[in-house]
């Protein structure tokens, strides 16, 4: 979704809202107003951090012409307290720069990571990516600094299980990319990252977190939490309609396609019309991409389905 322009005073405290600015938090589109005199409106939800303890939600009515009509609600939300520690390893992470939406892609799908880097700053990786950039447990190993130990733990060839981290010595990149095969790698020495893939969702993030002052903790925090709990939401209303129409035999109709497409697909095939409309609605920077894998290890005939697809 562009981001929409137009100002409104905030209902909460009547501070003066340029709905452009970076000072926003969230603003969701939602369905056109209903009601034949205001057809052509549409509904925004809108966050901004207006004073430095909280956040004033306002749902407000746009017109066509892209200006403000009036508000729906108004309400207070408290802001989630951070830890200072975390916060500060937070903003040693957001100094990753741009690459760090492909790492925030792969732990938000739920998929394995090697981290390779001094063993306090991997520690420092896997806490942030833990705590803030995952809808699902993760386990994280311990650091290991010697190649002898990578292979008493995985061997020379290793494939990772979904939701683990592997934390590894800066000098064992080389190795990490060997044993570890076509597993993503991140290399913090280079602010690299090895087979990784990335998405609009994650890029979003990414660059709206880069543009708040590193020492703004809380407002990182709220945003990041925003963001993430939406997806969370998201994926239990998915799974749920989901599980609710497959049956135990799952049929996969399309060859060689990801797991967003054969998901929507099954989407598109099992749901009413006004529940597929109202899910693909609110995905619209590739959250669908992030979701799949956690919908298919959440639905065992659609899991089965896809591994007999694969042998």
């Amino acid at each position: 979704m562009s981001k929409p322009q137009f100002t409104f005073n905030c209902a909460v405290c009547k501070r003066v809202i340029d709905v452009g600015s970076s000072e926003l938090v969230r603003v969701l589109r939602k369905e056109p107003t209903v009601g034949s005199a205001f057809s052509n409106f549409e509904t925004y939800y809108i966050e901004t951090m207006c004073v430095p303890s909280e956040i004033h939600v306002n749902i407000v009515v746009i017109d066509e012409q892209g200006k403000y009509r009036g508000h729906k609600h108004s309400t207070v939300k408290s802001i989630e307290t951070i830890d200072e520690e975390l916060a500060g390893k937070l903003r040693t992470v957001l100094n990753f720069g741009g690459n760090l939406s492909r790492v925030l892609t792969i732990t938000l799908c739920g998929e394995p990571l090697v981290i390779c880097g001094e063993e306090e700053a991997c520690n420092a990786w896997s806490d942030v990516l833990a705590h803030f950039f995952t809808i699902s447990p993760y386990e994280t190993t311990e650091w290991l600094s010697l190649i002898r130990e990578v292979i008493e733990h995985y061997g020379t060839k290793s494939k990772l299980n979904y939701g683990k981290i592997v934390l590894l010595d800066t000098g064992l990149i080389n190795q990490a990319l060997k044993i570890f095969e076509g597993i993503p790698v991140v290399e913090l020495r280079r602010r690299t990252v090895h087979r990784s893939k990335d998405c609009e969702f994650s890029k979003n993030l990414v660059k709206t977190l880069l543009s708040i002052p590193a020492s703004n903790s809380k407002v990182l925090a709220t945003l990041i939490n925003t963001q993430i709990t939406e997806l969370k939401s998201l994926l239990a209303d998915l799974i749920l309609q989901l599980k609710a129409k497959i049956s135990n035999i799952v049929l996969i109709e399309e060859k060689d396609a990801s797991l967003a497409s054969i998901v929507e697909s099954l989407m598109r095939r099992l749901l009413p019309p006004e529940s597929y409309k109202s899910l693909t609605d609110r995905m619209k920077h590739e959250e669908l991409v992030i979701l799949a894998p956690h919908v298919v290890h959440a639905i065992e005939p659609l899991a089965k389905a896809l591994d007999q697809r694969l042998q």
